[in-house]
């Protein structure tokens, strides 16, 4: 299904991110991310997979770009990584709502984790209805 969800740095401070996200009954995951402009790559596909009752796990991951250079194409940027999410989720009984934890790294050109660039925190999502 649908979800709004915001996730915040540490146990509830600062917004880092707005998302809104579809998981698929097969095991996928698309985010559209409100931190990023378009042009920039607010789009990130993930994978889920059920780790317990009412229990989730999710990895998605993106490309990252440095956002200052214009290549010529009239979007500025230049493909400088890729970023990794980890998210653990918990419905609530009426499968409404989600509480849980996060984890990002971000990775150079090479592969190698830039851990200066580690955060992590909290979100809470609500599930989005027809009506």
């Amino acid at each position: 299904g649908m979800w709004h969800a915001v996730m915040r740095l540490g146990n509830g401070g600062p917004i880092y991110d707005e998302i809104l996200e579809h998981f698929d009954a097969d095991g996928t995951e698309l985010l559209v991310s409100n931190s990023l402009p378009p042009a920039l790559g607010n789009i990130c596909i993930g994978v889920w997979k059920r780790t317990g009752p009412r229990t989730y796990k999710l990895k998605h991951m993106t490309w990252n770009w440095a956002p200052d250079v214009n290549e010529g194409f009239g979007v500025p940027g230049t493909h400088s990584g890729h970023f990794e999410l980890e998210l653990t989720l918990r419905l609530d009984p009426g499968g409404k709502t989600y509480r849980g934890t996060w984890s990002a790294k971000n990775y150079d050109l090479a592969g190698e984790h830039i851990p200066a660039l580690d955060v992590r925190g909290t979100v809470r999502g609500t599930r989005i209805r027809v009506d």
